[in-house]
């Protein structure tokens, strides 16, 4: 009879090793050095461990705070720093290895579990995962029917696009998923750089029901209007959801606060399911624009959530030009778009460009462009441009 090894494992070994290093580089470190900066799942962990290898030929001291200083956001990276220290001791002593030879055998143990994982998924492995996935999907649904039934939902690990023209409803239609996956149960960061978590939880809230902005804005809300927010704010105020309003934030800052939201959840025995940001242009650029949706794929990827990011499109002034978005529309920070995301889809208002015709004031028509889990095409949906609330019209009608 062989006894299963309990022993940390990913992301946790991958913190284990992190954090032993900076809390003694004598003793257990030696044991990791064998390793390599690619060999971390996680890219801040391999950054963190290529500066600790880096720093071993200086005379400058390892600890957490000399570390902190070599990363792209030093105070941030102090923080998570000092995460895996604290996390590091707790697996230790839950371990119970105490002394230093322990300690190193433990470590080196578990190095050889690292070493020799590959990322191979054996068939009986993949059926196994299948038959979860039949009995207990994982999809994150968004309300909207039509949506829900082409794309199967929000999947975990996929990165997915809502792009539109200015005024289409973006940050409204960013806002009801996120209203509606929490009140699912789901586990959700939303990273609002554009409106304060004030603002966005009012999107959010007179959305959930349907509620004028403008009337609460001006206190002019009826009684059972007021009833109505009340009890959605109250549904709210129970769910998991968590908003970020830091503005400009660069997107390695983006994936380490992504990875605390995911411990924060780990440790109450949850799990993140959905990170939304809004928006993409409002991402700071200290690396090349062109690389940001690789490495919002590659966070979806190593957290295991569905990444939803809006993306706002240059404004057409020519009269001749047909307002629909397409793929084509993009811009050129955008690059790549169609292999990084799984889902890509586009919001048209068409009453924006023709205030005349009143028959198109509450419609709206997401475009899938791209779909890897479905087919594409239009689906119509009403908007209620008061409340910001989009809805599956009983019959719908595309425009």
């Amino acid at each position: 009879m062989t006894t299963e090894n309990k022993g940390p494992k990913g992301i946790d070994l991958e913190m284990l090793i992190l954090g032993h290093m900076l809390i003694d580089t004598n003793s257990a470190i030696t044991a990791a050095w064998s390793l390599h900066e690619e060999d971390f799942a996680l890219h801040l962990h391999g950054q963190i461990f290529a500066i600790i290898k880096q720093m071993e030929d200086e005379p400058e001291e390892i600890t957490w705070r000399n570390v902190s200083a070599k990363m792209p956001a030093p105070e941030n990276g102090a923080q998570y720093l000092k995460e895996l220290i604290k996390t590091a001791r707790a697996l230790l002593e839950y371990y119970k290895k105490t002394d230093d030879e322990e300690i190193e055998k433990f470590i080196s143990e578990q190095l050889n579990i690292f070493e020799d994982t590959t990322n191979f998924t054996y068939a009986y492995e993949a059926a196994g995962r299948l038959r979860t996935a039949v009995q207990e999907p994982q999809n994150i649904l968004s309300g909207l029917e039509e949506l829900d039934f082409r794309a199967g939902g929000f999947r975990k690990g996929e990165l997915s696009i809502i792009a539109g023209r200015p005024s289409m409803g973006k940050t409204s239609f960013a806002a009801q998923l996120a209203g509606t996956a929490s009140k699912n149960k789901k586990h959700v960061l939303f990273f609002s750089l554009q409106n304060s978590a004030e603002h966005l939880f009012k999107y959010i809230a007179c959305a959930g029901a349907d509620i004028d902005r403008f009337k609460l804005k001006i206190n002019r809300l009826t009684a059972n209007e007021k009833e109505l927010l009340e009890e959605e704010i109250s549904n709210l105020s129970k769910t998991d959801l968590v908003i970020d309003d830091t503005p400009a934030l660069p997107v390695n800052e983006i994936y380490l606060r992504s990875i605390m939201f995911a411990q924060q959840a780990q440790r109450r025995e949850h799990k993140a399911d959905m990170i939304i940001i809004d928006s993409f242009n409002l991402i700071r650029c200290g690396e090349m624009q062109t690389d940001i949706l690789r490495r919002l794929k590659e966070l979806a990827r190593t957290l295991d959530v569905a990444v939803i990011v809006t993306l706002c499109l240059n404004r057409r002034t020519s009269a001749k030009y047909d307002y629909r978005p397409q793929m084509e529309d993009l811009p050129p920070a955008a690059a790549g778009a169609d292999i990084y995301a799984s889902l890509i889809s586009f919001l048209y208002r068409p009453y924006y460009y023709k205030r005349d015709d009143e028959s198109l004031k509450n419609k709206a028509t997401l475009i899938i462009a791209q779909n890897r889990a479905g087919g594409t095409g239009d689906i119509g949906l009403n908007f209620n441009a008061e409340s910001g609330r989009f809805l599956t019209p009983p019959e719908e009608i595309l425009v």
